[in-house]
């Protein structure tokens, strides 16, 4: 579910947009956060999908860099005078359903002129906005994100892999088999995600077999008087040095 939209001008801080995306996704997971070239499928219709999006957000993150109000339209004048204008257009269908609008301001921007501004986009000037610099880059990304852990109820950390890869939290435990071969307790764990629950094995000397897929399996040998050992991550069959 998308609960952080990320908007953005064509022309004007497209990296930054992505810079925000990237750090927020690696931090709370990728399914939580959309911008538009990452989120909408090939062949999909883009207009209902943003606006969709936009929707069903809890916070939408207006990037604007120093040539976001100068940007020019393909028919003349500034594009954000335009009702076409994607990158308005998204941020009035937030205003429009009550999705929190936090304007993110790159580089030398400092503040928003209602002067300046369409009246649709007037409210703008009110947003509490954060900064993202050129040379604070790391501690202004994780004071946005630390805001939005704040006012969105529920955003948490994604679980991380050994190989650094975020994994959203499952809410449910992992399914697992126990059964008996030659006197010995096998457990086979079905993983796709992250889960937060106890696992239950059989007594007596455990193994998971190699055929089984998915990360998360464990191999138990001996009495385990000495502890499990969990590879997360490579080669399958194959613990890490």
């Amino acid at each position: 579910m998308t609960r952080v939209f990320v908007n953005y001008r064509t022309g004007d801080e497209e990296m930054a947009a992505t810079l925000i995306e990237r750090e927020l996704s690696r931090r709370f997971g990728s399914g939580v956060v959309f911008r538009d070239s990452k989120s909408i499928p090939p062949g999909a219709d883009f207009e209902e999908a943003l606006l969709s999006a936009v929707r069903g957000s809890e916070a939408l993150l207006a990037v604007i860099g120093g040539r976001w109000l100068t940007a020019g339209s393909s028919e003349g004048g500034r594009a954000v005078d335009r009702d076409t204008d994607w990158t308005r257009r998204e941020i009035v269908e937030a205003f429009r359903h009550d999705v929190r609008v936090v304007p993110v301001l790159v580089g030398g921007r400092t503040r928003l002129d209602r002067e300046e501004l369409p009246a649709e986009l007037a409210p703008l000037v009110r947003c509490q906005y954060r900064t993202l610099g050129p040379h604070t880059a790391e501690e202004d990304l994780a004071r946005l994100a630390d805001s939005l852990a704040s006012v969105l109820p529920g955003l948490a950390p994604a679980a991380t892999a050994a190989d650094g890869e975020a994994r959203p939290a499952a809410t449910q435990a992992t399914t697992n088999n126990i059964g008996r071969v030659d006197g010995r307790a096998v457990q086979a764990t079905h993983y796709q995600e992250t889960y937060q629950a106890p696992v239950h094995t059989g007594s007596g000397p455990q193994f998971t077999a190699p055929q089984f897929h998915g990360d998360g399996t464990t191999y138990v040998a001996g009495d385990n008087h000495h502890g499990i050992v969990q590879h997360w991550g490579g080669r399958r069959g194959e613990g890490r040095r």
